[in-house]
């Protein structure tokens, strides 16, 4: 009998703890999460260029989309690119005429650079 009153007991004084926590906000504090104002394009690679005279050793990319005018692209070392089973591979997996999926953002100087390549074909 001691022990049923005694978890009875523990339940009650668990419960009133819990209840006596402040609820968790429902949208997340903003600052705490960088979002990155990034966009998508599909094409097929028509100029692809690494030279090292572009500051921070950045390649040049443009991309043909079906539809719209050309998009120029700058391509940092640290950009990430996939091949079509999303596993990581080398910059240079990227030929002109291949058609790829590239995630961009812009940076300070208002140019497209690239965050992500995915190679589709």
């Amino acid at each position: 009998m001691k022990r049923v009153i005694g978890f009875c007991w523990l339940g009650m004084t668990l419960s009133a703890l819990c209840y006596g926590q402040a609820p968790l906000p429902e949208t997340p504090v903003k600052g705490l999460v960088k979002e990155i104002d990034s966009r998508v394009i599909s094409g097929t690679v028509k100029t692809l260029t690494r030279d090292a005279a572009i500051p921070g050793g950045k390649a040049e990319m443009v991309v043909t989309p079906a539809e719209g005018p050309d998009i120029k692209l700058l391509v940092p070392p640290t950009a990430q690119v996939f091949d079509a089973d999303w596993k990581t591979v080398q910059a240079d997996k990227v030929i002109i005429g291949g058609t790829v999926r590239v995630r961009y953002q812009f940076n300070k100087e208002g140019l497209a650079e690239v965050i992500s390549i995915s190679i589709v074909k």
